[in-house]
Formats: structure tokens, C-alpha cells, sequence
């Protein structure tokens, strides 16, 4: 995040040659920015979200201010699932997101039968998650994913869908 005077973190919290789950949380609402990593807040400081702009989304360097070529700030590293939210996410958040990528804490499908329709439902901590189907469960089965746009309310993702019958098996994966 562009911030008017950095985020300094002594010692610096992200290890070098592992991978670590980095989370920078701007809040306009209490004027503060926030250094998840790994699931633990590294450090914290007053900062002024920019207000409304024509600057370009930029993620791993090459900022506004940055020089373009061999000092542009890049980011020197890899990205790998990468979020974006709509909302400022709270430590507690930020640590569930953690503890479900490292497959420490599990995320549990409710499925609830509605007359000729299925309602699934799983918690909103559960983001990167795809809702996939299949009507067996073999070894090679062919999994598809759910069509149709969960909703999320009350903290959980939902999605209606047909039942046709037939038996069907449900499943949320880590893409």
C-alpha cells in the first residue's frame, strides 16, 4: 500500500526464502494501516487513505512515485493467491484466512434440503473456496463447479440449487 511516510517493522516479520501470508489492512474509519504476517499483526501506525484518484492498481512495485526500470521499487519475490477485499479485515479474519490455507482449521459445508432445491452454506472466512458437485464418488470422478453466485449474509456464503433427484456430493476446495 502507498503510504506517506512507509511501514517500518523492526525486526522485519516476513522471513526470507519461505513463503508467509503477508495481509496490509488500510482502515479510513480509525486512520490506521495494519502488517499481517502469518496470521499475527507485525505492526501498526496512524496513515490517511488517499481519497479518490486516477492512479493505476499496481501490486509487487512500480508505484506513482516510483522511478520506471532498474529503480522502480519493484517487489523482488513471488505472489502467489492473491485477495483483494471490499472491506478492511479484522486480525481475527486475517488469522482464520491463515489457519484455513494451512489446513489447520476446518471450514464445514451445511447443506439443507428445500423442497425440490439444496441450500449450501459455509462461513464467509472461507473466501478462496470454489463449491464444487459430482454425483459419485469413485476415484475418478469428475468434479464440476456449482453454477450460480453465492450470497454471503449473516457471515456465510449461501447458494440454492437444484436437486434432481438423483444423489449428489458436495465439496468446498482450495483452488
Amino acid at each position: 500500500m502507498w503510504t506517506d511516510g512507509g511501514l517500518d517493522i523492526t525486526p522485519n516479520s516476513i522471513p526470507n526464502g519461505e513463503w508467509a501470508q503477508v495481509a496490509v489492512v488500510g482502515e479510513s474509519s480509525s486512520g490506521s494501516l495494519r502488517l499481517h504476517t502469518n496470521g499475527v499483526l507485525a505492526g501498526s501506525r496512524a496513515h490517511s487513505l488517499p481519497g479518490p484518484n486516477a492512479f493505476p492498481f499496481n501490486i509487487g512495485g512500480g508505484g506513482i512515485f516510483d522511478a520506471i526500470g532498474e529503480n522502480g521499487n519493484y517487489f523482488n519475490g513471488q505472489i502467489d493467491e492473491l485477495a483483494v477485499f471490499d472491506k478492511a479485515l479484522s486480525g481475527e479474519d486475517i488469522d482464520r484466512l491463515y489457519l484455513i490455507a494451512k489446513g489447520e482449521l476446518p471450514i464445514s459445508l451445511s447443506v439443507t434440503r428445500q423442497g425440490s432445491q439444496v441450500v449450501l452454506s459455509w462461513p464467509a472466512t472461507a473466501v478462496i473456496f470454489r463449491l464444487q458437485s459430482a454425483n459419485a464418488l469413485p476415484a475418478g470422478n469428475t468434479w464440476t463447479t456449482v453454477p450460480g453466485t453465492p450470497v454471503l449474509s449473516g457471515g456465510l456464503y449461501r447458494i440454492t440449487s437444484s436437486v434432481s433427484g438423483a444423489q449428489m456430493y458436495y465439496r468446498l476446495i482450495n483452488p
